[in-house]
């Protein structure tokens, strides 16, 4: 029997304190009803090799704060703070099997994309909110999870549908919104031919159908 790992997770949030567990990309979290994330648990299950998670958050007035692991509580509670970002890494022999992708719904940016092994997924210097997360494993060299929030959109350039830092065509007569979720700005473009868009080295960038 082949072990398939699972990521189980929980979030504190605002106003309904711990929230059910989740686990396997579940949301765990709210929606549209403005209320912050204060601290999460991750932890792992049915494991079929040695290995953990480690894991930790961006808070309100505290910036960074100590990385925990395995079930452990990241953020605050009772302190009425928001998460702003967060951080995860498996550990172990875990960690040359598996990848551990996340993603988050951050106050006015809404979904970002999926981000993997320690990068940070959230916002940092704009004071706004964490409000709902995913979590999944994904075995090395299988497809990765693609974002799908909102569902029009069509690429992310360096995030998980493709990754790219030397710029994307679009094809010919293709009309799109050009969304950087790192500065937040939209821009309506309408190709007359084909081109190409150079993600700057680094920022997670989505090309979104018009409405």
């Amino acid at each position: 029997e082949v072990k398939i790992p699972s990521v189980n997770y929980q979030a504190h949030v605002q106003d309904y304190f711990w929230l059910a567990e989740v686990k396997d990309g579940k949301l765990s979290g709210t929606l549209g009803e403005a209320r912050r994330l204060e601290a999460i648990k991750v932890s792992l299950s049915n494991l079929p090799v040695q290995g953990g998670v480690e894991y930790q958050a961006h808070v309100q007035d505290y910036g960074w704060m100590d990385k925990v692991s395995n079930g452990e509580q990241a953020g605050t509670t009772k302190l009425e703070k928001r998460m702003e970002a967060i951080r995860m890494n498996l550990t172990g022999e875990l960690a040359t099997q598996y990848d551990i992708y996340y993603r988050v719904h951050a106050q006015n940016f809404g979904w970002l994309g999926w981000t993997k092994n320690g990068e940070t997924a959230g916002t940092l210097g704009y004071g706004y909110r964490l409000e709902a997360l995913e979590i999944r494993l994904v075995k090395k060299g299988d497809a990765y999870p693609s974002s799908n929030e909102p569902g029009n959109m069509v690429y992310a350039l360096n995030g998980p549908l493709y990754t790219t830092t030397v710029g994307t065509t679009i094809a010919k007569n293709t009309s799109f919104n050009l969304h950087d979720i790192v500065g937040g700005a939209t821009n309506f473009v309408k190709t007359t031919e084909k081109v190409s868009y150079n993600s700057n080295g680094g920022d997670w960038i989505g090309l979104y159908l018009p409405n």
